[in-house]
Order: C-alpha cells, then structure tokens, then sequence
C-alpha cells in the first residue's frame, strides 16, 4: 500500500500516521547511519514537515517527509 498525501487526506503539518501505515512507514524511518526505528504500538508519528513540502507535485522538490517520534512518559 503506497499512501496518498494529499491535504484532503489529512496528510499536513501535525497530521498524525495512522497505526494502518506504520508497516509501511516503519523499514522508511531511519537515522543517518542507524537501522529502522522501534515504533511501539502506543508511540505517535506526527507529521512535522511544512504541508507544502509534503504534497509537492515532484517528489525530487521534496524527496523526505519528517515526522517527530513521540513515546508516551510513565507518570511518577
């Protein structure tokens, strides 16, 4: 499955990945030099490039979408 991103799907600055994606998205979520990421089913993927960079009708304009990895924080 190769998702859409368009803004009519949501696919913005601040979207969130849907738990649906995340096998796809996860071999693509990498660190320089690193492996894939551990993507836990409670972490959130947020979309944090500009919404213009994400939907740019060339993909070699804007070849990367980053998002911000968040795990949840146990409560002391």
């Amino acid at each position: 499955m190769t998702p859409c991103f368009t803004p009519a799907q949501g696919w913005c600055t601040g979207a969130v990945i849907s738990q649906d994606l995340l096998p796809d998205a996860i071999p693509h979520l990498t660190r320089h030099g690193a492996g894939s990421a551990q993507v836990q089913a409670d972490d959130w993927l947020i979309v944090v490039s500009q919404t213009c960079d994400v939907v740019a009708s060339k993909l070699e304009a804007e070849p990367f979408v980053e998002v911000l990895h968040c795990r949840p924080k146990a409560i002391r």
